[in-house]
């Protein structure tokens, strides 16, 4: 595994921990709304928000794991010269969205993350204020692992040839 694999591994791993936190802040809610009616106002919202944190975090390691979207049925009869291009072609595609992501996206959720530190709502995260800046950093990761699976599948760069997805026909 290369140094980035083994980070997006690490995030990925204690990212799991938040749906346990997320389970724990419903349990609470319902306990508090049925039990003692007294429903609170913040846990739907915290719930959602560490959704939404899971889910961006589970995209960059389903990319490292190389288990993305891809059409199997096309990619695992060709010959291997064609995977190779698709390779290139998919990570072409990866870099060209991200920098469109990050020319179009980069004010609004500069604005948005204003917005939420100015409100000064420190303990009350404001949904559009941290997730629409975590998604354009987790484009770029997602791009910087698609870039680092292909240099590792076809270049040999941070792997051992024998570990290869590529080698072993599952890339």
């Amino acid at each position: 595994m290369t140094r980035i694999d083994r980070l997006v591994v690490r995030v990925s791993r204690s990212a799991m921990l938040l749906i346990l936190l997320a389970v724990a802040i419903t349990l609470f809610e319902v306990v508090m709304r049925y039990a003692f009616d007294n429903p609170t106002t913040w846990a739907y919202k915290n719930t959602l928000w560490l959704g939404a944190i899971v889910y961006l975090v589970a995209g960059t390691y389903a990319m490292q794991r190389r288990s993305h979207i891809r059409i199997t049925a096309v990619y695992d009869i060709v010959p291997s010269w064609m995977r190779m291009a698709f390779d290139y072609l998919s990570v072409f595609i990866i870099v060209v969205y991200t920098t469109l992501m990050m020319v179009g996206g980069t004010a609004p959720a500069f604005n948005a993350f204003m917005a939420w530190v100015q409100s000064g709502k420190l303990l009350d995260p404001s949904i559009a204020g941290t997730i629409k800046p975590l998604i354009l950093i987790t484009t770029t990761v997602v791009a910087i692992v698609a870039i680092n699976n292909l240099l590792a599948d076809h270049c040999r760069i941070g792997r051992h040839r024998k570990t290869s997805p590529a080698d072993k026909g599952h890339a």
